[in-house]
């Protein structure tokens, strides 16, 4: 499996070598802008229907990793829960072995079939459909009766088309550079996902810049809270993650008051041998540390009791206007149908 992490240039970068090699692959990014508009245009009309009582959620997000779509995709889940619907969340189970529809079960299951973000939802009760083809995830979950469908990732999907969709927007990161890849984080260009959108997520206060593309767009827009539980500060701590944007979770740990003395980071969706975990535990000890990691890299280790696992809920500033927001459009696909 292939991980990735983020250059340096793709990010809004006043560094002179940076936006050089952005403008250097600018060319490239043309070229994938076109071909994804090619492949959209043909699939324009092929979407897989669903039932006209069958909504879809679609929560993701226009750059590659590190937006924090996961917790979204549960607080959203546990929104609904508590308004006595009975929700789904559909995952590509990515970096599992499993490709045929099926739903995430933490006794059978481990993270090498079925992915570290389905079995980390799974294994804190929420009920996970996978499926590597979303075509075939969809249609298996509208036959197990769910009405109620999260879609986790898959804005770029050009075979569902989902009545609502979420975009998750880092407020720190933004865009980036604002260009397509290769030369920019973005998955495909503002001026197509935009139409789509129908609110914006934003993690983190936004940046100016970021604030004044968001205010163009004319979209709703609603801030999002994460907070961590609470963690012993009487000691020292070496913090490691393999996530979309590990540094992100070491500010947040400085931010709670953990004295973090000593990092080590992976690209997304690492999968930690047993050399690696050997390798933190040393390392720890020659500091006078402990080891902690993050829920989703947790799940991928077999012996962990001595680590430290980083857990944490995510809010909306403002939930009723969230609330209200999501039963609005759920109200207005009704009457449309009626």
């Amino acid at each position: 499996m292939m991980t990735l992490k983020k250059p340096s240039f793709w990010a809004n970068s006043p560094h002179l070598m940076d936006r050089f090699t952005a403008y250097v692959l600018w060319p490239f990014s043309m070229i994938y802008r076109m071909g994804y508009a090619l492949h959209a245009w043909r699939h324009r009309s092929n979407f897989t229907p669903h039932s006209d009582d069958v909504t879809v959620i679609c929560i993701g997000n226009l750059t590659v990793g590190g937006t924090g779509k996961t917790p979204v995709v549960i607080a959203i889940y546990d929104q609904l829960k508590r308004q006595n619907q009975s929700p789904v969340i559909l995952s590509k189970g990515y970096g599992g072995s499993i490709t045929s529809p099926c739903y995430a079960n933490p006794q059978i299951h481990d993270a090498t079939q079925i992915g570290d973000e389905a079995l980390m939802m799974a294994k804190s009760g929420h009920n996970v459909i996978i499926s590597h083809s979303r075509k075939n995830g969809l249609q298996f979950a509208q036959t197990q009766g769910h009405k109620t469908i999260i879609m986790d990732d898959g804005m770029q999907n050009v075979h569902i088309k989902a009545d609502i969709n979420l975009c998750i927007v880092d407020g720190f990161y933004g865009f980036g550079n604002g260009f397509c890849l290769p030369a920019g984080p973005l998955r495909q260009s503002l001026s197509s996902a935009f139409p789509r959108i129908d609110a914006f997520l934003v993690n983190r206060d936004a940046s100016p810049a970021l604030q004044s593309i968001l205010d163009t767009s004319d979209k709703p827009l609603f801030r999002t809270k994460f907070t961590l539980d609470e963690i012993s500060k009487d000691q020292d701590y070496y913090a490691f993650a393999g996530i979309g944007d590990p540094q992100k979770l070491y500010e947040s740990l400085c931010a709670a008051g953990l004295n973090i003395i000593a990092t080590t980071d992976f690209p997304d969706h690492h999968v930690y041998s047993t050399s690696d975990i050997d390798t933190f535990r040393a390392k720890a000890k020659s500091l006078n540390a402990r080891l902690i990691t993050t829920e989703k890299d947790a799940v991928k280790l077999r012996e962990c009791e001595d680590i430290v696992i980083a857990k944490g809920h995510l809010d909306f500033v403002d939930n009723q206007a969230f609330v209200d927001f999501l039963n609005t459009l759920k109200a207005a696909k009704s009457e449309a149908l009626s």
